[in-house]
């Protein structure tokens, strides 16, 4: 048993892996400063290295494992009641994504991934809010969306749901639990949903397992910095990686 593990583990730890270790620590760190983005930022990067599915089922549960101490404190502050139509809807639409995200040709998800990342950070860069309704009705939409994209292109925290939170006229920290739980819980929901489809393999275990703790000093560090960088230079820095990122994933 031990023998095989440390030859799996020579195997997994080349090149590749301290790529993607670096990706994870940056994007944790964006998410640890933000709340969201990181993993807009290291999807792709993972994605052009092995593949999309592999790349989903690998970094989804390292954020997912990474974000539990924030999501329990984030349960407490969340508004459950914009928050939990948001995650019905979201669970359905989800696992329907899923059936088109693991049965697709990987460079049609790769492109996905990528032209869902750029609008993001093109959204983000303008500023826009949303100005309609806030309803039950609305909250079913946006989970569904959220959810769609979620499920067909990996992307976790659509900048739909993240446009829609932040819109809201609450307190900073209400828009970050909000987006924090939802993110949480879709990020659950994937993994259950390719749990269900055979997709996590050894390999892919073992590197989740490796790139947990590095998520959470990272994440512990984006946490030290918005206390003591401004927020509007730190958004635009992570707008123009998330670009980059996004970019480089429909090229490459």
């Amino acid at each position: 048993m031990i023998s095989e593990l440390l030859l799996i583990l020579s195997e997994i730890i080349n090149t590749r892996f301290y790529m993607v270790l670096t990706s994870i620590f940056f994007g944790s760190m964006i998410t640890g400063y933000a709340g969201f983005g990181g993993g807009l930022l290291v999807l792709p990067i993972v994605a052009i290295l092995f593949g999309p599915v592999v790349a989903i089922a690998t970094i989804v549960p390292v954020f997912f494992v990474g974000l539990v101490p924030s999501a329990i404190q984030a349960s407490r502050k969340s508004d459950w009641r914009e928050v939990g139509p948001v995650v019905f809807s979201s669970s359905i639409a989800i696992f329907v994504g899923l059936s088109f995200l693991v049965s697709s040709d990987p460079e049609i998800i790769k492109n996905l991934m990528g032209t869902f990342i750029i609008l993001a950070s093109c959204l983000m860069m303008t500023g826009w809010n949303y100005k309609g309704k806030r309803n039950f009705f609305s909250n079913i939409i946006v989970g569904g969306l959220t959810g769609g994209i979620t499920g067909m292109s990996g992307v976790p925290g659509s900048p739909i749901m993240i446009i829609y939170y932040t819109s809201a006229q609450v307190a900073p920290d209400l828009k970050r639990a909000n987006i924090l739980m939802t993110g949480f819980l879709g990020m659950f929901l994937t993994v259950l949903g390719l749990s269900f489809r055979d997709i996590y393999t050894t390999e892919i275990c073992i590197y989740a397992i490796i790139l947990s703790p590095i998520f959470v000093i990272g994440a512990r560090i984006g946490q030290y910095l918005f206390s003591i960088l401004p927020s509007k230079w730190f958004r635009k820095f992570t707008i123009v990686l998330l670009f980059i990122s996004g970019l480089s994933a429909i090229i490459f």
